[in-house]
């Protein structure tokens, strides 16, 4: 059984697809990949909450990199990064 979160982004992924937004097919890819890459590793099926601490990860490694893209004045990819951020955070809960 595949759990809600994996759907969810799956369907995304195709409405993404079907509106051509490079940066949440993108996005959503890697995120996938990313948690098929910690299916493998566990050898089970990761739960939605699994998946959250992956998709926590990505967003962890875009803010590292926003940080470095600063210190290089390279606001070009601190944009690209901020935009890729914002797509991963939606999949995240509401903070308290």
């Amino acid at each position: 059984m595949e759990s809600t979160l994996k759907q969810k982004l799956n369907e995304d992924l195709k409405q993404a697809l079907k509106s051509r937004n490079q940066v949440r097919v993108s996005v959503i890819r890697l995120a996938l990949s990313a948690a098929h890459n910690a299916e493998i590793a566990r050898q089970a099926e990761l739960t939605d909450g699994d998946i959250l601490g992956v998709i926590g990860k990505e967003i962890k490694q875009r803010h590292e990199s926003i940080e470095a893209f600063k210190k290089g004045n390279r606001q070009d990819l601190v944009d690209r990064e901020e935009a890729e951020m914002a797509v991963l955070r939606e999949y995240m809960p509401e903070q308290m």
